[in-house]
């Protein structure tokens, strides 16, 4: 036979299980993603204006902590008015944007020197954005910095809003 003690502990255990589950719910993150998992080319970057790759809508509940993370391929299959600079930037609410990584890409070497068919990189990245409660959108842009191509391709992109309650 149990004793008292034993039934007590488990009833106080149960009631803070209880009681933990029932706050971290409360809290529990907030996601909104994008993946275009498929091979073909998901945007072209052409000239030197800003390509939109994706955008993801958030409606948080109170202040929170934003975690925007993205992955992506790029190439230029030819490298001809290359090499290339490409930067990552992530807006939210249309404010300005904010310049998260810069990579260069189709370099003629790669073609040329080491005969890889094309030069392709990986554009990856992520930021953090404080944000009061209410709806949120957050965009995704690349924007050709450096180089003459128009035919920068951008592959796989992936990008996730994770929202952590202060």
């Amino acid at each position: 036979m149990k004793s008292l003690k034993f039934y007590k502990s488990t009833i106080v255990g149960t009631a803070i299980l209880a009681l933990s589950a029932a706050s971290f719910a409360a809290g529990a993150p907030t996601l909104a993603y994008v993946n275009k998992p498929d091979s073909h080319t998901a945007a072209f970057i052409k000239g030197k204006e800003p390509v939109k790759i994706a955008s993801v809508d958030v409606d948080l509940k109170t202040s929170s902590k934003v975690l925007f993370q993205f992955t992506s391929g790029i190439a230029d299959e030819n490298s001809k008015g290359c090499p290339c600079s490409v930067r990552a930037f992530v807006t939210m609410d249309g404010q300005a944007p904010r310049p998260v990584k810069r990579v260069n890409v189709a370099s003629p070497a790669v073609q040329e020197v080491d005969k890889y068919e094309h030069d392709r990189q990986n554009l990856d990245g992520s930021t953090v954005f404080e944000t009061p409660k209410g709806k949120h959108t957050f965009t995704l842009t690349f924007q050709k910095m450096d180089g003459d191509t128009d035919e920068i391709e951008v592959f796989y992109p992936n990008v996730q809003a994770i929202a952590f309650p202060n």
